[in-house]
């Protein structure tokens, strides 16, 4: 699944940057970030060095929250989108502070469209149950009441790709581990999408009727 979320830049560097976020990020994982202005988004890839708590606030959905901040260094091979998004940030700073001479007349205004970063990266996850409306499964990152993910399932006969609506997520422990039990309502699946699924269904409930015993879907 391709899980995304906001994020603030705090510093940013030609070597990496400085961001707050809502829950910890892995240390040793790969993001990819995507730095938005106007019409135009530019994405880097880089890695979590260091996170550390950093205080509670207003999270998602209004709701108290964790944030912590987060060093990830820069890949490279990619100077030029750096550079790109360093000029930028420094291009919106200059249209934020006007010149003396603007503060003396105030008759001038800057109206500039804030940089929107957007942190993504790619999960897995453990098909628990699944029906031609949802599936149960098992993720170590939780997910929110009702948002929605990109998702897609690797099946025999092709892949099936479909929105997922999370309708629960309640913490589970296995092998004394700590784990995320999550329901997930398929959304926008297509024709072929279910296709795919009745048969991948069909073939499971034949192999539980010839084995006499549950299976599950990985």
């Amino acid at each position: 699944m391709m899980l995304t979320s906001n994020v603030e830049v705090l510093n940013l560097s030609a070597g990496g940057a400085s961001l707050r976020s809502e829950g910890e990020l892995p240390e040793g994982k790969e993001f990819l970030i995507t730095f938005a202005e106007r019409d135009k988004k530019t994405g880097i890839r880089g890695m979590v060095v260091k996170s550390a708590f950093s205080g509670t606030g207003r999270g998602t959905g209004g709701k108290d929250a964790a944030f912590y901040t987060s060093n990830i260094r820069f890949q490279d091979g990619q100077a030029r989108q750096i550079a790109h998004v360093i000029g930028s940030r420094e291009r919106q700073k200059d249209e934020n502070e006007p010149s003396a001479d603007d503060r003396r007349r105030d008759v001038r205004f800057h109206m500039t469209i804030p940089l929107e970063s957007v942190l993504s990266h790619t999960s897995r996850f453990r098909v628990k149950q699944m029906s031609m409306s949802g599936m149960l499964i098992q993720s170590e990152q939780p997910l929110g009441i009702n948002s929605t993910i990109p998702m897609d399932l690797s099946l025999a006969g092709g892949r099936v790709n479909f929105i997922g609506r999370v309708a629960s997520c309640r913490l589970a422990e296995t092998n004394g581990k700590n784990w995320h039990d999550i329901g997930v309502e398929f959304r926008e699946l297509t024709d072929e999408g279910k296709a795919l699924l009745e048969r991948f269904l069909d073939s499971l409930a034949v192999t539980k009727d010839n084995s006499g015993g549950e299976q599950q879907a990985d």
